[in-house]
């Protein structure tokens, strides 16, 4: 494994241990902001989407949050396959207390036409 992958796997494992929480909008749902560890995922460009895309499959819920969004702070087009098998599968339908991850993948939905 070279360091730049290890380096992408260690950020994207930082989201473990993340509580997904931010303004409410109103809804049963939380608006996701960003904090250090998105930031830094960001920052690394495209070159984390491929990264993103494969740990998005096995995600607990709020890494799974947060790895929509910040698939869609990159524009990742090529993560749309991923985000609508997630859409559709029922992984988090028992856990779900809250639609926030309903709504980052409505939110990268709806934005994927513009990119």
């Amino acid at each position: 494994m070279s360091d730049d992958s290890k380096r992408m796997d260690e950020l994207i494992d930082a989201l473990e241990g993340l509580d997904v929480d931010g303004p409410s909008l109103g809804g049963p749902y939380v608006g996701v902001m960003h904090n250090d560890v998105t930031r830094a995922i960001v920052s690394e460009g495209t070159r984390i989407i491929p990264s993103l895309i494969r740990r998005l499959a096995t995600a607990r819920l709020n890494p799974a949050i947060y790895i929509v969004f910040c698939l869609r702070e990159l524009r990742a087009k090529s993560a749309e396959q991923a985000v609508r098998e997630l859409a559709d599968s029922d992984r988090f339908k028992n856990t779900r207390r809250d639609l926030t991850l309903d709504m980052q993948i409505q939110f990268f939905l709806r934005d994927l036409v513009d990119w």
